[in-house]
């Protein structure tokens, strides 16, 4: 859940850095965002079937950080090129934001539960 609120706020971030800002003025807020998504995302894959099978630790951190690292990077890259599109509108922002980090969220788990579907005893 605080992955998920940290990412969304990333999108926030993103969309109207203004906004954020009058919160935090430090960029610091940016590092944190990021560090806690990209901490919680690792955390979450690593729990998830498809690499709890998997004996060796360092190769399952390293899967785990790789794949949480891809989607908020990957997200971060859409929300940039999508910035452009959007009304330069405070509420119109966040709305977006807020939204298309809750699609890419849901997608994302939609995803990793069709993988995870493979690994359950048949």
């Amino acid at each position: 859940m605080a992955t998920g609120a940290s990412y969304s706020l990333l999108a926030v971030n993103m969309f109207s850095p203004d906004l954020m800002q009058k919160f935090s003025p430090s960029r610091d807020l940016t590092n944190v965002l990021m560090g806690s998504t990209l901490v919680g995302g690792s955390l979450y894959l690593a729990s998830r079937p498809h690499l709890a099978a998997i004996k060796d630790t360092k190769q399952k951190v390293l899967f785990s950080v790789y794949g949480s690292t891809i989607f908020t990077l990957g997200s971060l890259l859409l929300w940039a090129m999508t910035r452009v599109l959007v009304p330069d509108n405070t509420p119109v922002r966040v709305v977006a934001a807020v939204g298309s980090s809750i699609v890419l969220l849901k997608t994302g788990v939609a995803y990793l539960d069709i993988i995870d579907a493979d690994k359950k005893p048949k």
